[in-house]
C-alpha cells in the first residue's frame, strides 16, 4: 500500500512538472512571437519613410536629399539584418556566426557612410572604421571556411568550438582545442 502512494505521490509530481514545463514554454513563445512582431515592425516603418523620402526627392535634385536616402536605405539593411537573428534563434535555436559578423558589418558600413557624409570626421576616425571593416570582412571568411569545414551541409549553424570534431590526416578524429 505504502508503494502504490508514493508511486502515486511521484506520478502526479511529474504531472504537475509537465504542466508547468508546457506553460513557461507557452509563456516563452508568446514572449518571443510578441518581440518578432516588434521587430518586424521596425524595418517596416522604415521602408515606408524610405519611400516616402524617395518620392518627395524626386524633383528636387540636392545632393543632401541624396545622402539622407542614402544613409535611410542603409539604415533599412541594418534593420533587416538584425531582424534575422531572432527569427533564425525562434526557428533554429541557434545563431550562425555569419548572421552575426554580418549583422555587424551592416552597421559599421553605416557608420562609416554617416561619417564620409558628414565631412568634418578625422582621418582617424575613418581609418579606424575602415580596419573593424576589414577585420570583420576577414573574420567572416574564416568563419565561413570554419563552417563549410566543419559541419556537414545541412547543419552549418555555430556551435561552440569545444563542441565541434574534426578529422585529421589520418582520417581518426581530434577534438579542437
Amino acid at each position: 500500500m505504502r508503494s502504490m502512494a508514493g508511486d502515486l505521490k511521484r506520478m502526479n509530481e511529474v504531472v504537475r512538472r509537465r504542466r508547468l514545463e508546457r506553460i513557461q514554454r507557452l509563456v516563452m513563445d508568446l514572449i518571443t512571437n510578441t518581440l518578432v512582431f516588434l521587430v518586424l515592425i521596425a524595418p517596416t516603418w522604415a521602408v515606408v519613410t524610405v519611400a516616402d523620402g524617395l518620392i518627395r526627392s524626386v524633383g528636387q535634385p540636392s545632393f543632401e536629399r541624396f545622402k539622407v536616402v542614402t544613409l535611410e536605405i542603409l539604415t533599412i539593411f541594418v534593420f533587416i539584418e538584425m531582424f534575422t537573428l531572432p527569427v533564425e534563434y525562434v526557428n533554429d535555436e541557434r545563431l550562425r556566426m555569419t548572421n552575426l559578423v554580418d549583422a555587424t558589418l551592416a552597421v559599421v558600413l553605416r557608420e562609416l557612410w554617416v561619417q564620409l557624409y558628414a565631412g568634418h570626421s578625422g582621418w582617424q576616425m575613418l581609418l579606424g572604421l575602415s580596419g573593424v571593416l576589414i577585420a570583420l570582412a576577414i573574420l567572416r571568411d574564416e568563419v565561413l571556411d570554419l563552417e563549410e569545414g566543419v559541419h556537414p551541409p545541412s547543419s552549418r549553424s555555430w556551435r561552440p568550438l569545444t563542441a565541434r570534431r574534426v578529422t585529421g590526416r589520418g582520417g581518426s578524429p581530434k577534438a579542437l582545442p
